[in-house]
C-alpha cells in the first residue's frame, strides 16, 4: 500500500469514527425519547457505503497510477535497449560499407599487374578544381615523385 493511499484510509477510518463517537456521547449526555445515533444511523450507513465505494474507487486510482509507472519504467528501459541496438546497428553497417571497399581493394590489385602498395588516406583538401589528399605512406615505405595513385574508383593522382 502506499503512503498517501494509506493516509487516506485513515482519514477515512479517523471521521466514521468521529462520527461514531460524537453519536455515543449525544445518546449519552442527552436522554432523548429518539436517540440520535437512531437518527444518524441511516447518514452514517449511507456515507458508510460512500467512503466504501470512494476507498475502492482511490484505490482503482492508485492501481492505475501504479500501472502506468510500470509502463513508464518500461518504455524507459526499451528506449535505452532500442539506442543500444541503433549503436550496435551503425557498428555493423560500417562494418559491412568497410568490407566493400576492402573486397574492391582486393580486387583491385588482383587486376593490376605491377608491384603495389596499399596506403591509408588520412586527409583530403584543396579546391573541387585542385584537389589535395594526404596518404600515411612516404619516401621511407618506397613511394617515389611521379608514381600513380589508384583506387577502385578510378586514377586518384
Amino acid at each position: 500500500m502506499n503512503n498517501r493511499e494509506g493516509y487516506y484510509r485513515g482519514a477515512l477510518i479517523a471521521i466514521l469514527s468521529l462520527l461514531s463517537f460524537v453519536g455515543v456521547m449525544m445518546e449519552i449526555r442527552l436522554p432523548f425519547s429518539v436517540s440520535p445515533l437512531n437518527i444518524l444511523d441511516p447518514v452514517l450507513v449511507y456515507w458508510g457505503g460512500e467512503v466504501t465505494k470512494f476507498e475502492h474507487r482511490v484505490g482503482d486510482t492508485f492501481e492505475i497510477i501504479r500501472y502506468w509507472q510500470r509502463w513508464d519504467e518500461r518504455c524507459r528501459l526499451l528506449n535505452e535497449r532500442n539506442k543500444a541496438l541503433q549503436v550496435r546497428l551503425r557498428s555493423a553497417e560500417a562494418a559491412l560499407r568497410e568490407n566493400r571497399e576492402l573486397k574492391k581493394l582486393l580486387r583491385l590489385k588482383r587486376t593490376i599487374p605491377y608491384h603495389t602498395l596499399s596506403a591509408n588516406l588520412i586527409c583530403k583538401g584543396g579546391t573541387p578544381w585542385s584537389p589535395t589528399f594526404m596518404l600515411d605512406k612516404g619516401a621511407k615505405d618506397g613511394v617515389k615523385r611521379g608514381m600513380a595513385v589508384v583506387s577502385p574508383y578510378g586514377v586518384m593522382g
